[in-house]
């Protein structure tokens, strides 16, 4: 009788150790990745606090080098701004995109090109310098 008391006790002890092993196996795991999640969400918190300056921290750029001009009507024909829908009149002050030669009202294609670097009426980057050997365009804005 002892000798079954005796292996049922190791058994016992056996199967406690065994547990308590793998009781501490788990414990180590989750605070190891509790610590990797915490470092991960300060790394994350780092980059959205040194984000980029927002665009009106930044300098203007403008990509039009020609500065505005006033208009001069020279064609039998009506040019009309497509930022605004409206008619240029003369006397009015104007920019010419370089790629293109497409003419739009000072004060909207500045604006417009603040949200897109493309022009409104042919759709090319006016930043793109292959686009530069291209003849200028003769079709009114």
């Amino acid at each position: 009788m002892p000798d079954s008391i005796s292996s049922t006790m190791n058994d016992s002890h056996a199967a406690i150790k065994l547990t308590s092993l793998i009781i501490g196996c788990i414990i180590l795991l989750g605070v190891g990745a509790a610590l990797i999640c915490s470092k991960c969400r300060r790394m994350l918190q780092k980059s959205r606090n040194t984000v980029a300056a927002s665009p009106t921290e930044l300098p203007e750029i403008d990509p039009i080098s020609d500065p505005p001009f006033l208009y001069k009507h020279q064609s039998s024909g009506k040019v009309q701004c497509l930022v605004c829908q409206g008619v240029i009149q003369t006397g009015e002050m104007v920019r010419q995109l370089p790629i293109c030669k497409h003419l739009f009202h000072a004060n909207c294609i500045s604006t417009r090109l603040h949200s897109s670097p493309n022009c409104p009426r042919c759709q090319r980057d006016i930043g793109a310098p292959d686009e530069r050997i291209i003849g200028p365009s003769l079709e009114p804005a």
